[in-house]
């Protein structure tokens, strides 16, 4: 028995270890309780944890962007900023709640780099007018009242030890930064230093404040601006903060690739960065002076990068991980740790975190999405669908089968329809497979961008960039750039097209790689236009030349191929040889369709079937003229079409048809398979508007033959 107990100590002591990260000698585990913000399980909020990693509490709970929280000195309040707009300008609010998350109060529309006095009792922070130019400092009681205002573009204050004073960084001539002093009542202002480096300014405990220089220099200087002194020499500073007792500091470097730690008594700096940590940044110091926590930031395998918490000792020897890390598709994106100055508090701050809310709800025959559908792709027995931004995630691309699962395609995080925050999804979208490509939209007032991205629903979480076209908008010889087309898949198949594109001018403003292919001048020339096939995480051409404009759709390992003189090509997506070429009139063929052995093409007023191999004409089916009609899909004999809210359905055999009006607003979108009928549309309102619907085949042959 003794043997056993013995063997589980030295299981347990090799866990802890391993867990923390321990260096060249062991530290015993860091006390105290810190808030952050997060995004913990897919929701925004303001949460607690203990330095150990223990009791994650969550403190509020909107669907605001809370962030930058900050304990009051004696550790009965936070200060913290939500995302908000105001005078139609996106803003950071500044409130106040208990330490609990209790009576949270809102103290003003603006209130950035907040200060509280070290005797709890005011507040300091930058105010905005409503034009994003016009800044200020307030001071405020922190209950609201005694709000007082000193005019000046100001920023960065910070508070005497006394609580009579603040000092802050001026910006008034020529863009210049200086220090300078002023009364807590608003008298008294005073420049003290000019031409300093701005950020990050600290008031010690010892009485000198400390800034940072324009040199790389962290220097020291008097309140009434004399023996200013160097007191270390660095690089770049990124994030600096003092210890509490005012004797040591810490900073990382512009990158965030270290974190150093410097002290009063010597010059020297100590380099304590964890192993294998990312990008550092935002350090803060324990009560007792022991331990720093630092966020560390590290890339997404979807492209994009997100961070945690960790608490490393302030001698180097150790460190640990304490943020919220969550399971896939659910980011834990921690950030501004904030500790408790009067140490760890005996029970949990805040509720429990709340459960993820899934951006989508899928039953047997209907799915709920928390954002608009954009547009569907579907291959066998499950759809891709494009999901718009919604509070609760940003536009991203899920994977369905009905009566399963969801797959969701990338990290679920909160999202803010912010202008230029991220690309944007497009309800261009395709699925062969396990596999789903779609493309991405972003754009600026000169330039605008296409990527082209690809997932397995095996790995979700890993997304690679296959395409990256880049357009010039309004350029003085016509938009042009690098285009890129539709993607389209089937089985095991998929493809989309690129060319180039400009329209010069004249000879004298023609870019030199863009020469007319004897088009007139002032029209738009086409080139190098290529076809290729998706295959994993590569791109391989399948054909190049001229006259090919783009893919329309996949099927049995074929691709069909809309012609830039108006023919349809079939061709062998294996090697891009041609099976059948279909020679119609400029303009008279919309959209084609495959398969089998039937090739289906939408004219202005009716739908045209043709033998795939051959090209002979099989059938005409009159529609009647529709500037809105589009051919959504074929399969097995029956065509589907869309006219603006409707779906029909047309079984080209006997001319039978059946049809779908759905509600709402917005594009309509469906897809049909041997599985089934699948139509996405969006509701006018509600928590979840976006809806994809499904249809069995078997229901559908019914409803045709009824």
């Amino acid at each position: 028995m003794l043997a056993r107990r013995l063997a589980l100590a030295a299981l347990c002591s090799l866990a802890a270890s391993l867990v923390a990260g321990a260096g060249a000698a062991p530290t015993a585990a860091p006390r105290g309780t810190l808030v952050f913000a997060g995004t913990h399980n897919g929701n925004f909020g303001i949460y607690s944890v203990r330095a150990d990693g223990s009791r994650l509490g969550q403190l509020t709970h909107t669907r605001a962007q809370d962030t930058a929280p900050l304990f009051s000195p004696d550790g009965r309040r936070i200060l913290f900023l939500r995302g908000t707009t105001y005078a139609r300008v996106p803003q950071l609010a500044l409130w106040v709640m208990n330490a609990d998350g209790s009576r949270q109060q809102k103290l003003a529309s603006h209130g950035a780099d907040p200060a509280w006095s070290p005797d709890s009792r005011r507040i300091a922070y930058v105010g905005r007018g409503r034009s994003p130019d016009v800044s200020f400092l307030v001071v405020v009681s922190a209950d609201g009242s005694n709000r007082l205002v000193i005019a000046g573009r100001k920023y960065s204050p910070v508070w005497s030890p006394d609580s009579k004073r603040l000092a802050l960084a001026t910006n008034s001539v020529d863009e210049r930064t200086d220090l300078a002093v002023v009364g807590a009542n608003g008298r008294g202002l005073r420049t003290i230093r000019r031409n300093i480096g701005g950020r990050p300014i600290a008031w010690l405990a010892n009485g000198l404040i400390s800034f940072s220089t324009n040199d790389g220099g962290i220097d020291l200087v008097r309140p009434d601006g004399r023996h200013a002194r160097r007191l270390a020499q660095v690089r770049r500073v990124s994030d600096l903060a003092w210890a509490p007792d005012g004797r040591r500091f810490a900073f990382t470097d512009y990158g965030g690739g270290h974190l150093y730690v410097g002290s009063m008594a010597r010059r020297a700096l100590r380099d304590v960065t964890p192993k294998r940590a990312g990008s550092l940044s935002e350090p803060a110091w324990s009560p007792d002076g022991r331990w720093i926590a630092v966020r560390h930031g590290f890339a997404s395998t979807d492209l994009g990068a997100y961070g945690d918490l960790l608490v490393a000792a302030a001698d180097g020897s150790s460190w640990r991980e304490i943020g919220s890390r969550s399971s896939f598709p659910y980011r834990g994106d921690s950030e501004r740790p904030s500790w408790r100055p009067r140490g760890e508090t005996p029970a949990r701050l805040g509720a429990r975190p709340a459960r993820p809310s899934p951006t989508e709800l899928p039953s047997r025959s209907l799915l709920r999405a928390a954002g608009p559908i954009l547009g569907l792709a579907a291959d066998g027995a499950r759809v891709a669908l494009s999901v718009d931004w919604s509070p609760i995630d940003c536009g991203h691309v899920s994977v369905w089968a009905p009566g399963t699962r969801i797959v969701h395609v990338g990290w679920q995080q909160p999202c803010s329809q912010d202008v230029g925050a991220a690309p944007t999804i497009t309800g261009v979208l395709a699925l062969a497979g396990s596999r789903v490509a779609w493309i991405e939209s972003g754009e600026s007032p000169s330039t605008e961008t296409d990527d082209l991205m690809s997932a397995s629903t095996a790995s979700p979480a890993k997304i690679v960039q296959l395409e990256d076209a880049e357009i010039c908008l309004n350029c003085y010889n016509g938009d042009q750039g690098t285009f890129l087309s539709d993607v389209y898949g089937d089985g095991r198949v998929l493809v989309y097209s690129t060319w180039m594109q400009c329209a010069p001018t004249d000879a004298e403003h023609a870019p030199p790689d863009c020469n007319p292919n004897g088009e007139p001048w002032g029209q738009t020339t086409v080139k190098d236009e290529r076809l290729w096939r998706i295959e994993g995480s590569k791109r391989v051409l399948v054909r190049s030349g001229t006259g090919l404009v783009a893919p329309t759709a996949v099927d049995a390992g074929r691709i069909v191929v809309l012609e830039v003189d108006g023919a349809v090509a079939v061709l062998r997506a294996k090697d891009g040889s041609l099976v059948d070429r279909l020679v119609l009139p400029p303009g008279q063929a919309l959209s084609a369709q495959l398969s089998g052995s039937q090739l289906v093409v939408l004219t202005a007023t009716a739908l045209q079937a043709y033998d795939a191999a051959t090209g002979a004409p099989e059938q005409t089916v009159p529609l009647g003229a529709s500037p809105n009609r589009r051919l959504a899909d074929f399969d097995k004999g029956i065509a589907v079409y869309v006219e603006g809210r409707t779906v029909h359905v047309l079984r080209l055999a006997n001319q039978r048809r059946t049809s779908f009006k759905l509600p709402g607003k917005g594009r309509v979108v469906a897809q049909l398979e041997p599985s089934g009928l699948f139509t996405g549309y969006t509701l006018g309102s509600g928590t979840r508007p976006g809806r994809v619907a499904f249809l069995t085949r078997a229901a559908l042959d019914r409803r045709l033959s009824s």
